[in-house]
């Protein structure tokens, strides 16, 4: 049975592996490994802000993915607006399986629900990253603008 649970600390070497995974680099915005001492203090300072949700999303008792979502945050594109910022990814070995979308649908509940207070979430997602980009409209995201190498798509 899929669900989510909140990240902590002890999901540090899992996370890493994960960031590091070779597709999920290709899809970042900075596709560089990333080194362990810089992940260990980007986690511990993402668990303590506030403005981030953090949960790893297990089938039964097994990781499957996470997703993130950074609340009024810089990064916003629209300045007037406070939207929530998602950041998701499937383990390699449960991709191609729905997973994506499950994620997608729990993050569009869990902001239906009220637990985020902005005006909506948005997505960034490559334009090669074709099962993404899939995901995203398939749970109710509406593709917003295209921009360098990017698609942002919206739910709000």
């Amino acid at each position: 049975m899929f669900n989510v649970r909140e990240a902590t600390m002890d999901d540090c070497d899992l996370l890493y592996n994960w960031v590091n995974d070779i597709d999920v680099r290709k899809n970042a915005f900075i596709t560089d490994i990333i080194e362990y001492d810089i992940h260990i203090n980007w986690l511990k300072s993402k668990l303590a802000n506030k403005n981030t949700f953090m949960y790893i999303c297990m089938e039964d008792d097994i990781p499957i993915g996470q997703f993130r979502i950074d609340k009024d945050i810089d990064k916003n594109i629209d300045k007037e607006k406070k939207f929530g910022i998602i950041d998701f990814s499937v383990g390699n070995e449960f991709r191609n399986k729905g997973y994506g979308i499950l994620i997608l649908e729990t993050i569009a509940r869990i902001y239906k629900d009220g637990q985020f207070f902005s005006d909506g979430l948005v997505g960034l997602v490559k334009i090669e990253n074709i099962a993404s980009q899939k995901a995203f409209r398939k749970t109710g995201f509406s593709e917003f603008a295209v921009f360098n190498d990017f698609i942002e798509f919206r739910f709000i």
